[in-house]
């Protein structure tokens, strides 16, 4: 656990608070995705519809941090 906690606080400090929580919401979908060959476990539509949910969200969040930093890079000139 404690290994666990210095690895989490290293990602945060590399890759900042917002990209690590999008990097924290991949795993449910990569362990449902996963879970479907390796435990044969179903993809039911709701699940289904839980990841596109989820991989939207992701895309729409690293789309306005690009946004974002592109603006405070224009800001600095």
């Amino acid at each position: 656990m404690l290994l666990a906690g210095v690895a989490f606080t290293q990602v945060v400090e590399t890759f900042g608070p917002v990209r690590t929580t999008m990097i924290t919401a991949v795993v449910p979908v990569l362990a449902a995705l996963f879970a479907v060959p390796l435990l044969g476990e179903p993809l039911t539509a709701v699940g289904a519809l839980g990841l596109a949910c989820v991989t939207l969200g992701l895309l729409i969040g690293l789309r306005a941090q690009a946004g974002t930093g592109t603006a405070l890079r224009a800001r600095a000139h």
